[in-house]
């Protein structure tokens, strides 16, 4: 089964690191892939780009 993408975005590169480190230990057996991004320029880029994201965002080009 396919894991389902998240998407954190925070300008802290630590908090993004302790974060995820938190929820997967926390739910060490999830079905999320956790992407990060550190503002919202690079958010919409990964939104864009991704495969992961690709059937969420609507923001691909046809």
């Amino acid at each position: 089964m396919a894991k389902t993408a998240a998407l954190l975005v925070d300008n802290e590169e630590d908090f993004r690191f302790i974060f995820t480190r938190q929820i997967k230990r926390i739910f060490p057996d999830s079905e999320f892939e956790f992407s990060e991004a550190a503002d919202g320029e690079e958010a919409l880029e990964l939104l864009r780009t991704s495969q992961a994201f690709h059937h969420y965002s609507g923001l691909h080009d046809a």
